[in-house]
């Protein structure tokens, strides 16, 4: 049995523009400004200031939306990966028509800035695109992490993101087996619904780049890891074009799907329980994959059900300064690697877009699992 998602040759080969699905089917509240949905009315700038750089406010099908700007009005080099005469790049499923758990997400270059604001405000270094014209800051994200510091991030790459995280039916079709404590039998049980539909956990970074490597092979593409062991190598980078995790940066900028608040839902924890399963309401367990509502370019679970490995390793001041701030790939050593998002087994506060969390490389746990990315060729 075969990893059944989008066959990526034919995936590729739609990689024109798409039209951003109905993700969203209510008035969304968006760091203090309301989206309009569904209606086709409502003034545009109530949402401009939720909008990352990189990104405006535009009238699509599905009322006002943050899309890619594809660079227009910025400084030399943005938009970049896009030809004279080609279609601006838009974020969103490749195959709308797909079933949930089978699409992938492009995700388009651009820049935006990454992390929480923080105490430097005050001393004139605020970033980000919701300081006032008195150089004033957002507050602070409630429990804030001193990791988090604002940076911007300049992605010179376009890639496709899977929707949903991979799920235990995934997994086992791909390795014939399931680790997962919330599986059928397992020590978690599975209870009310379809084991297999559930996120895959209790997986460690190197059986996951390993996994990813599995998917190269099935779909005869390059292999982008090196797996020995516990150490894991990376010789391409974003160039190979097979399966791989996303990088962290890549990572929050696709959650964040455009927008700047502590949730791609908004700034008020309240609408979370739309988008997430989380410690309010998961019941102490995981959840099937591509449930609760997506982001606005289509991608489900980033907040919640289970943390998501990605491919950096852990350095707590890594993103202090803007140093690394085109294509960053973290840190050249350390002993633990990220994950990112939250789970069924936290609160608000840790499911936030710029929260961060690590491991070790061989650590397995029951609320942290992944999804796959590839970059386009």
């Amino acid at each position: 049995m075969r990893f059944d998602v989008v066959v990526m040759c034919a995936a590729v080969a739609a990689l024109g523009c798409s039209e951003f699905p109905d993700v969203v089917d209510a008035d969304v509240e968006l760091d203090g400004a309301v989206m309009e949905t569904g209606t086709g009315e409502g003034d545009c700038r109530r949402l401009e200031s939720a909008c990352a750089k990189g990104f405006r406010c535009a009238e699509g099908p599905n009322g006002f939306e943050c899309v890619s700007d594809g660079g227009e009005g910025e400084g030399e080099g943005e938009g970049e990966g896009e030809g004279e005469g080609e279609a601006p790049c838009e974020p969103g499923p490749v195959d709308p028509e797909a079933p949930t758990t089978q699409q992938w997400v492009r995700v388009c270059p651009g820049e935006f800035v990454m992390g929480s604001p923080g105490p430097e405000c005050p001393d004139g270094a605020c970033i980000d695109p919701r300081c006032d014209d008195g150089g004033g800051c957002p507050p602070l994200e409630a429990d804030r992490g001193s990791d988090e510091s604002q940076h911007r991030v300049r992605l010179t790459r376009a890639f496709l993101l899977k929707a949903t995280e991979v799920s235990q039916a995934e997994w086992e079709a791909v390795t014939e087996s399931n680790p997962s404590h919330f599986r059928q039998g397992g020590a978690g049980g599975c209870v009310g619904d379809p084991c297999g539909t559930r996120p895959v956990e209790m997986v460690s970074w190197p059986e996951v780049a390993a996994f990813c490597n599995a998917l190269s092979r099935g779909e005869g593409l390059q292999e982008c890891y090196v797996v020995e062991g516990a150490e894991v190598a990376w010789p391409g980078g974003p160039d190979c074009t097979g399966y791989r995790l996303p990088t962290e940066a890549e990572w929050e900028h696709a959650a964040r799907a455009g927008t700047q608040a502590a949730w791609s839902c908004g700034a008020r924890a309240a609408c979370m329980d739309e988008v997430a399963w989380y410690a309010p309401n998961a019941g102490d367990r995981t959840h099937p994959v591509g449930v609760k509502r997506a982001n606005a370019w289509g991608l489900h679970d980033m907040h919640g059900n289970v943390w998501e490995w990605v491919w950096d390793r852990y350095g707590s001041e890594f993103y202090a300064h803007d140093a690394a701030g085109m294509d960053p790939v973290g840190p050249q050593a350390g002993g633990s690697y990220v994950y990112r998002g939250g789970s069924w087994y936290n609160d608000a506060r840790d499911v936030r877009a710029a929260r961060r969390s690590r491991g070790g490389p061989g650590d397995l746990r029951s609320n942290v699992g992944f999804r796959p990315a590839r970059s386009i060729p």
